[in-house]
């Protein structure tokens, strides 16, 4: 059975790919909803060096550093069968868990590789990249006022995400 820990973002890798801009509509579902999100999923790896992989929710991590945090909840999971149950996640269906944690074998294998590929050490320096080339990402009011200055795009993001569209 995993357990529920709390990680300085500094010993984080960024996760098994790069930031995708259809993510940002899930941002925007953080910042108009508040932060219920799931615990990320990760597994310790190399624990003398305070490497952990996390598998899906960048998105999460991201609006995280957007409200200047600097740490997250992660859940530590000690094989595939601790992330898709309800025991540990009350509140969550079985359901949401398997969406949620959907295809992690494949995920266990590449988060290494790809941290390695786009340059970064950890979630902090990916986050600094990802705001070098997305400016608006840096912090919630920055991401508010990008999204007041282009609604047409927001709603386009909303739609994918079949929820109300930002009001701001």
């Amino acid at each position: 059975m995993g357990k529920i820990i709390t990680l300085d973002l500094s010993v984080v890798l960024p996760g098994e790919d790069g930031f995708c801009p259809g993510q940002i509509s899930s941002i925007l579902k953080a910042v108009n909803e508040g932060n219920q999100l799931l615990p990320v999923p990760c597994r310790e790896t190399r624990p003398s060096r305070g490497k952990y992989h996390h598998l899906d929710g960048r998105h999460r991590l991201i609006y995280r550093k957007m409200q200047g945090l600097e740490t997250a909840e992660f859940y530590l999971a000690y094989n595939r069968e601790d992330l898709m149950y309800n025991r540990d996640f009350p509140g969550f269906s079985t359901q949401e868990l398997l969406e949620n944690n959907n295809h992690i074998e494949k995920r266990w294998d590449t988060v290494v590789g790809v941290h390695q590929r786009i340059g970064v050490e950890n979630f902090n320096e990916y986050f600094a990249l990802l705001v070098s080339k997305f400016p608006y990402m840096r912090d919630i009011a920055s991401f508010e006022k990008y999204v007041q200055a282009n609604p047409s795009i927001v709603n386009r993001w909303c739609a994918s995400l079949k929820h109300m569209p930002y009001t701001g």
